[in-house]
């Protein structure tokens, strides 16, 4: 065994499809997107193994990741998602933060198969971005 020191960039480390936010390079894929979390969320676990499922089936087009820290904090500024509360799935258009299709009920964002067919629509077209009402922001869980 060999230890390597890996400051605070431990997943490039590891084989997996996810790409570390602070990593994802906008201009290579049209969209990005994972879970909004806060750092002391206990369902991390299965966030990143559906995020992992869904990597694996459409990493060419999107690129998935777990979404917290200061880079969530930017990321919420520009989309203007600041008041959304956590945790909730969201995909953008890489081209236009605006432009954000936003999972915020867990019954919803737990399902493999909700977020599939969600992402589906979305590269269809088929799925227009969200405008999100105060109601919606405000009274998920």
């Amino acid at each position: 065994r060999q230890l390597i020191k890996t400051d605070k960039n431990y997943l490039k480390y590891l084989k997996s499809p996810l790409t570390d936010i602070s990593e994802i390079n906008l201009k290579e894929k049209r969209y990005f997107g994972g879970f909004f979390i806060n750092n002391n969320h206990n369902e991390t676990n299965e966030q990143i193994n559906l995020l992992t499922k869904l990597a694996q089936r459409y990493n060419d087009k999107i690129s998935f990741s777990i979404i917290y820290g200061d880079i969530m904090d930017e990321i919420k500024k520009e989309s203007k998602l600041n008041y959304v509360k956590n945790p909730f799935f969201c995909i953008f258009d890489s081209n236009n933060l605006s432009r954000r299709w936003i999972v915020l009920d867990s019954n919803n964002y737990k399902s493999m198969n909700y977020l599939e067919n969600l992402i589906q629509r979305i590269l269809s077209g088929e799925e227009k971005p969200d405008l999100l009402s105060s109601e919606k922001l405000f009274n998920h869980s």
